[in-house]
């Protein structure tokens, strides 16, 4: 099997450890494993940081348990892994690096990318943050913008270009190394999943637009802004899948067990008038409870992520009626959510999942992770390692992304 590797992404519900290599027909699953933990991690939108991290012995058990699984289910032992960081522990930093023509015009030349990506690095305060990897946005040759380096072109005044700088959190990168370390693995980088999804999951016909990344999870729901397969942008919101089934919980004092159970099997386009949902107690007893009220519950829960989704493009400065919205992640898989959200956003609402060798492991649940492995086999990506220079973007990041 060549081109292995191995993603363990830490979810906020879950840890997923995927085990794959690339054929000539695409990405193939050796093995996947799953464990589920309490999250644990607390994000202030104020600070627009996670304040807590999750707890490190029970993420240790997650990621040991999770990798057993995918160990068993491909019958080979795991010794590296790239590490799928998620929106809540990373920040988008987006900086202009120019440089000057003068004295004379001058040519431009393949070493420019790098060079551009490196001024613009200079100026971002990365205190508390690992940089990890860099993507250039747009190009400005004498102020005429283009998608493309103009290599070749002559300049007179000056190049500039707009660079995505991604970090990751300082302490839950070293949080994730020592539960790595704890399960014998060596990680070899991160990559952030919304830039991943974003190459997996958006068609190349639509990457050199405005659009928009939307990844509901179970405890958070995150917004990438998209603009030429860069992140532009990011903003994180503490509410998903949990929350659906947390309100109808609260507000019917059922167990969050059977709250659950009422989410996954609500169907957003069916009338539940007069419906009831039998729940039964320990004791044996049964209670009855309203559904259609389960139902006015659940979607005013997801209306409040629709008018989220909505402020946030507007703040994001993208037209809604002329940008597609991708949706993925776990917390809004019941029956026709996505055209409810479509309808009620008035916007064009687009789930685009790849074929994978495996087609009933190609849910929501698991498209994090399948996106990081394939940007990795995918692009040959090699991002920031820990002890190597960092201080600025290394050229093989810009050629993996943009010299097809």
């Amino acid at each position: 099997m060549s081109g292995q590797i191995c993603v363990i992404d830490i979810g906020s519900s879950k840890v997923v450890c995927l085990m794959a290599y690339r054929t000539g027909s695409g990405l193939e699953i050796a093995g996947i494993g799953t464990c589920g933990y309490s999250c644990g991690y607390k994000y202030d939108n104020a600070l627009k940081r996670v304040t807590e991290l999750p707890d490190e012995k029970e993420l240790s058990n997650a990621v040991r348990r999770a990798v057993e699984q995918a160990e068993h289910d491909a019958g080979y032992r795991v010794k590296t892994a790239v590490a799928a960081v998620n929106a809540p522990f990373i920040k988008v930093e987006v900086y202009r690096g120019e440089r000057a023509a003068k004295p004379r015009t001058r040519t431009v030349v393949e070493e420019d990318e790098t060079n551009l990506g490196a001024i613009s690095l200079e100026s971002i305060n990365r205190t508390g943050y690992v940089y990890i990897h860099s993507t250039p946005i747009c190009y400005y040759a004498d102020g005429r913008e283009s998608r493309d380096l103009p290599i070749g072109k002559t300049i007179e005044h000056s190049l500039a270009a707009d660079v995505s700088h991604v970090f990751l959190d300082e302490r839950m990168a070293k949080l994730i190394d020592r539960c790595f370390a704890q399960s014998g693995i060596k990680r070899t980088d991160y990559v952030a999943v919304p830039l991943a999804e974003a190459h997996y999951l958006i068609p190349n016909s639509h990457s050199e637009g405005d659009t928009v990344l939307v990844d509901i999870g179970y405890r958070h729901m995150d917004i990438s802004y998209i603009k030429n397969e860069a992140v532009k942008a990011i903003e994180v919101f503490p509410v998903g899948g949990y929350h659906l089934a947390g309100d109808v919980e609260q507000l019917t004092g059922i167990p969050l067990s059977n709250a659950e159970m009422i989410k996954k099997r609500f169907n957003y386009d069916l009338d539940y008038t007069d419906a009831k949902e039998s729940i039964k107690g320990i004791d044996g007893s049964v209670t009855y409870i309203d559904k259609d009220l389960c139902g006015q519950i659940i979607r005013a829960r997801t209306d409040q992520m629709c008018d989220l989704i909505l402020d946030t493009m507007d703040d994001f400065d993208v037209d809604a009626a002329d940008t597609d919205v991708y949706v993925t992640g776990g917390g809004i898989m019941m029956e026709n959510c996505l055209r409810y959200m479509a309808e009620r956003m008035k916007v064009h609402v687009v789930q685009n999942y790849p074929a994978i060798s495996r087609p009933r492991l190609n849910t929501s649940n698991n498209i994090s992770a399948f996106s990081v492995a394939a940007f990795v086999t995918d692009l040959g990506y090699r991002g920031a390692e820990t002890g190597e220079d960092e201080e600025k973007p290394r050229k093989s990041i810009f050629d993996k992304l943009f010299k097809k």
